[in-house]
C-alpha cells in the first residue's frame, strides 16, 4: 500500500545517465530502484504511515499530512479513502520532504563534524582518575571524557552464550552484516559522475559537496574476526528480526498501459526483538597509571512496545538515521506551498533498517538460515540465547509489522506486546500462514503458492553477541561525576550536550564507549560512516524534490 515511484519515464528524466538504457530492467549502479525502496518506506513507514494513520479519518496527523498535500474537499470520497496518494498529492509531497531531507541530512553532517573534533579534542586530553579528581575539585569536569585503561571487575567472570549453543558455535567469529543502503546510495554519489545531477541539488541547497564526504573501507560487513576466548566480565546480545519489504508499484508505460509489480525485497526492514546483557559485579577501568574508575553501563533495555529506541551504545553502531529523521519531523515538520504543517504528533518508528555495527568486541553477527531463527538444523537457538541471557522468563517482543506485509492483510496478531519464546515462535508461525495466505502484494509478480517457499528467504532473525574479556585494554567514553562515596566514576552521557534536544540535528550527541586497544580510531570511524548515511538521506532527499518537480513522471496512484 502507500504511493510508490514509477520506473520508465521518471529514469529517463530524472536520471538517465544513471542507466544504460531507459529500461529499468538495466539500471546501472541502481541507484533508482535503492531511492524507490527507502522513498516507499519513508512516505508509508515514517511519515505517512499509509497501512495505519492515513485510513483513520480523525487521525491528527494523518489530517495534517493530507493537508500538506492538498485540500480535502478537492478529492473524491474514493480518493479521500485512498491509501494511495493522487498525483498532486504526491508531486506536493515530494516537494516538501526533499528539502526536508536535505536539510536533515546536512544539518547532521555538520553536527557530526564537530563531534568528531571533540572526540579528538577529547583524547588528546588524555585525562586519567587523577586529573578527572582535580578537575572535580576546581569546578571544571567535563560533561563528556575519554579515558585510557584495562577493563576488569571485582566480581565473577561471566560468559557468551554463542560458544556454547549448537548452530551459533561455529558461526563464532563470523561477521555477516546486511548492507547499508544510505552507505551505499553515498558510495555511488561519491565515484559515480553520472550522480552530478543529485549531488548538484545538494550542494546548491545545503553546500554539502560529494568532496566533502569522507571515504570509510567496508572492513565490516563480511569478515572473519579473532576471538580470543577466555573469562570475560561483560556480554551483551541483540537479537533483531529481519523481514520483507513488501509493496506494489504501478508504472504508466510509453504506450499509456499502467504496468503492476509487485516487489518483495527480502531482509530489508529490522526491529529489536530481544536485548540483554550480562556484567561482573563492581565493573571498573583501571586508568594507566592503575587507579580504578567505577563503570556505570546503560541500561540494556532497547527492546520496548513503543518504538525503536537507540541502538545499543556498546555495539558501536552507526545510527538510526530513518528514527532520527522521523523524530526530526515531529520536532519540526514540514513546509508545503508555503506553509507549515505540524507533524509533532507522528507516530513512533517501530521499523527501521538494520543496523551497522562495527564494535571490535562483536564476536558473531550472523543472520539464521531459516525464518524463525534456526542455525546449523537447530530450530531452537532462539529460545536458547534468550534463556541464557536471562534470570526469569525471557520476553520477546512482536512487531506485526514484521509479519504482515500491509496493516490490512488479515491476521489474527496485530497488536504489538511483549510474549515469551514459545508464544512468540507460536505467533510467528501463524502469522507466516496468515500472510502467505492473504497478502496482496504477490500476483502478478508471484504465484501465491510460491510465497510460503521464500519466506525463509525474505525473513530472519539476526544474533549479534559482543564479548569484553578481563584485562581487556580500552578506551571508555563517558560522563564524569563524583558518586556518593566521593569517588568519580564514568556513566552514560547526557541524551545531548548543553541541555539540548536530542531530536535536534545540531544537538551533539555522544553515547557510553567501551572501545578496543588505547584509541579512538574505530569511533572516528563510526562517525564518518554516520556523515555518510547522512549524505545518502541528502541525495535521496535530490531524488525526491527533482522527481516532484518534474511532476512525478510515471506515477501513476
Amino acid at each position: 500500500g502507500g504511493p510508490r515511484l514509477a520506473d520508465s519515464a521518471a529514469q529517463r528524466e530524472l536520471a538517465p545517465a544513471c542507466c544504460e538504457t531507459g529500461s529499468p530492467d538495466t539500471a546501472a549502479p541502481a541507484m533508482l530502484p535503492a531511492t524507490r525502496r527507502l522513498l516507499a518506506c519513508f512516505l508509508c513507514s515514517a511519515m505517512l504511515y499509509a497501512d495505519v494513520a492515513w485510513a483513520r479519518e480523525q487521525d491528527p496527523t494523518a489530517m495534517a499530512l493530507r493537508g500538506a498535500v492538498g485540500k480535502a474537499e478537492d478529492a473524491s470520497p474514493e480518493e479521500m479513502s485512498s491509501k494511495r496518494l493522487s498525483k498532486g498529492q504526491m508531486i506536493l509531497l515530494c516537494l516538501a520532504l526533499g528539502p526536508a531531507l536535505m536539510a536533515f541530512g546536512a544539518r547532521s553532517i555538520f553536527r557530526t563534524k564537530r563531534e568528531i573534533k571533540k572526540i579528538k579534542d577529547m583524547y588528546n586530553l588524555n585525562l586519567d582518575a587523577e586529573k578527572l579528581r582535580a578537575m572535580d575539585a576546581d569546578g571544571t569536569l567535563p560533561s563528556v571524557a575519554i579515558v585510557k585503561g584495562v577493563l576488569s571487575a571485582e566480581g565473577a567472570n561471566v560468559g557468551a552464550a554463542s560458544p556454547l549453543i549448537e548452530g551459533l558455535k561455529d558461526q563464532v567469529g563470523t561477521i555477516d552484516q546486511p548492507p547499508n543502503d544510505f552507505i551505499e546510495i553515498a558510495r555511488l554519489a561519491k565515484k559515480e559522475p553520472k550522480m552530478k545531477t543529485f549531488t548538484d541539488k545538494v550542494a546548491a541547497q545545503t553546500g554539502v559537496r560529494p568532496e566533502d564526504i569522507p571515504d570509510v573501507e567496508d572492513d565490516y560487513s563480511h569478515v572473519q574476526v579473532k576471538v580470543n576466548g577466555g573469562p570475560c566480565v561483560l556480554v551483551e546480545i541483540l537479537v533483531a528480526r529481519l523481514s520483507v519489504n513488501a509493496y506494489e508499484e504501478k508504472t504508466k508505460q510509453d504506450n499509456g498501459d499502467v504496468k503492476v509489480t509487485m516487489h518483495r525485497n527480502p531482509r530489508k526492514n529490522s526491529y529489536n526483538v530481544f536485548h540483554s546483557r550480562k556484567v561482573s559485579d563492581g565493573l571498573y577501568l583501571a586508568d594507566m597509571s592503575g587507579k580504578k574508575l567505577s563503570l556505570q553501563l546503560p541500561t540494556a533495555d532497547t527492546v520496548k512496545t513503543l518504538g525503536l529506541s537507540e541502538p545499543p551504545s556498546l555495539f558501536l553502531s552507526t545510527n538510526d538515521a530513518m528514527s532520527e529523521f522521523t523524530n526530526f519531523l515531529r520536532r519540526e515538520g514540514v513546509t508545503s506551498q508555503g506553509k507549515h504543517v505540524d507533524l509533532s504528533k507522528l507516530p513512533k518508528t517501530t521499523l527501521t533498517s538494520p543496523y551497522t555495527m562495527i564494535s571490535k568486541f562483536i564476536i558473531t553477527d550472523v543472520q539464521s538460515t531459516r525464518e524463525l531463527g534456526t542455525m546449523g538444523g537447530n530450530d531452537m537457538v532462539l529460545q536458547q540465547l534468550c534463556e541464557a541471557y536471562s534470570s526469569g522468563p525471557p520476553q520477546l517482543l512482536w512487531e506485526p509489522q514484521s509479519f504482515y506485509d500491509e496493516e490490512d492483510t488479515q491476521g489474527s496478531y496485530k497488536n504489538r506486546k511483549m510474549v515469551g519464546p514459545d508464544e512468540f515462535m507460536g505467533m510467528a508461525q501463524a502469522a507466516a500462514e496468515e500472510n502467505t495466505r492473504n497478502t496482496s502484494i504477490c500476483e502478478p509478480s508471484f504465484r501465491r503458492d510460491t510465497l510460503a517457499k521464500r519466506r525463509d528467504q525474505e525473513n530472519c532473525i539476526r544474533y549479534t553477541e559482543l564479548a569484553i574479556p578481563r584485562g581487556s585494554p580500552v578506551t571508555v567514553l563517558g560522563r564524569p561525576v563524583k558518586n556518593a562515596s566521593g569517588d568519580i566514576e564514568l556513566m552514560p552521557p547526557n541524551s545531548a550536550e548543553c541541555g539540548r534536544d536530542p531530536d535536534d540535528p545540531d544537538a551533539e550527541r555522544f553515547r557510553f564507549r567501551i572501545l578496543q586497544g588505547h584509541g579512538v580510531e574505530n569511533l572516528l570511524k563510526q562517525r564518518s560512516m554516520n556523515i555518510m548515511q547522512y549524505y545518502g538521506m541528502a541525495v535521496l532527499g535530490a531524488f525526491m524534490a527533482l522527481y516532484g518537480g518534474a511532476g512525478c513522471p510515471g506515477y501513476v496512484q
